[in-house]
């Protein structure tokens, strides 16, 4: 799977192709003759794993820079 490059991640990878098929199928309105089909879901795959690994970026959080405290009450 090539998108397994982009993502290190069998699992997430095949969740971003659901996703990109899925995109592609609900904005089947806008492809345009002018770019090949094979193009243009292309794009739609790349574009479908970087959000997918700016989300996963997004979520993570390094808790070493922030010392933990104990509150009394």
């Amino acid at each position: 799977m090539p998108i397994y490059i982009y993502l290190k991640n069998e699992e997430e990878a095949k969740d971003a192709m659901q996703d990109a098929f899925l995109k592609a199928f609900l904005s089947i309105d806008s492809y345009k003759d002018d770019t090949s089909f094979g193009s243009w879901l292309k794009r739609i795959v790349i574009h479908t794993c970087i959000d997918q690994l700016k989300k996963k970026h997004l979520e993570t959080v390094s808790l070493e820079n922030y010392p933990l405290e104990i509150m009394e009450d």
